[in-house]
């Protein structure tokens, strides 16, 4: 369901995902979920976290929450 271009993360437990060996925070309501992330087409050190086509959020990379 996502492109071969996207990095997929399975949403756990608290509505968090691992990336690059840091969580992040992306919603209760994807626990179990994939979700996909794609870099920021105009911010560098950022990703767009998306599930299926919808934007969920914006994570900096260089900031875990």
């Amino acid at each position: 369901e996502y492109g071969p271009g996207d990095t997929v993360r399975r949403v756990w437990d608290g509505g968090r995902i691992d990336f690059k060996g840091k969580s992040y925070r992306v919603g209760r309501a994807l626990v179990g979920h994939p979700v996909a992330l794609r870099p920021h087409p105009e911010i560098d050190g950022s990703v767009e976290v998306f599930f299926c086509h919808h934007k969920v959020r914006m994570i900096t990379l260089c900031q875990a929450d």
